[in-house]
């Protein structure tokens, strides 16, 4: 179970945003956020998570720390990602099971999308602002989904 959820946990963390408007689609990325995520996983079984995510942006690199948790899964998780005239690049690790990959997509005033790059899977992100709120929602060629609301 574990392992289902990891993937679904990454593409949440890259999609945590704040509601100001900013010169780079990343800065709106910077800051804390909590909340609570509800996901599927392939064989259809519902999971909660409660998670946190601490996002810095530094020098035109946005460096994003997650930790989720649920009565069955905890789990870290890390992205380092650019954005260049609209378009995301970058990187993406999870600890225990171990997974890695690329990151690339776009970036516009309050809307994010992006695809996450696996040997083992594919994936798709979108995130949208809703007032104080971050709402994502995430798919899988695994069969994985999730819907997760974040705020401050």
């Amino acid at each position: 179970m574990k392992k289902l959820l990891i993937p679904l946990a990454v593409v949440l963390l890259l999609f945590t945003a704040s509601s100001a408007a900013h010169a780079s689609p990343l800065s709106l990325f910077d800051g804390n956020w909590s909340g609570t995520a509800s996901g599927r996983k392939a064989d259809g079984k519902p999971e909660s998570l409660t998670c946190r995510s601490y996002n810095r942006l530094r020098d035109g690199t946005l460096t994003i720390s997650l930790r989720c948790a649920s009565a069955s899964v905890k789990f870290a998780a890390r992205v380092d990602m650019r954005e260049s005239g609209g378009r995301l690049s970058g990187t993406w690790s999870v600890v225990d099971p171990s997974y890695s990959g690329k990151l690339s997509g776009t970036a516009s005033p309050g809307v994010l999308a992006a695809k996450l790059l696996e040997s083992a899977f594919t994936g798709s992100v979108t995130a949208r602002r809703n007032g104080a709120r971050m709402l994502v929602t995430v798919s899988t060629d695994t069969g994985l989904s999730l819907s997760a609301s974040l705020g401050r």
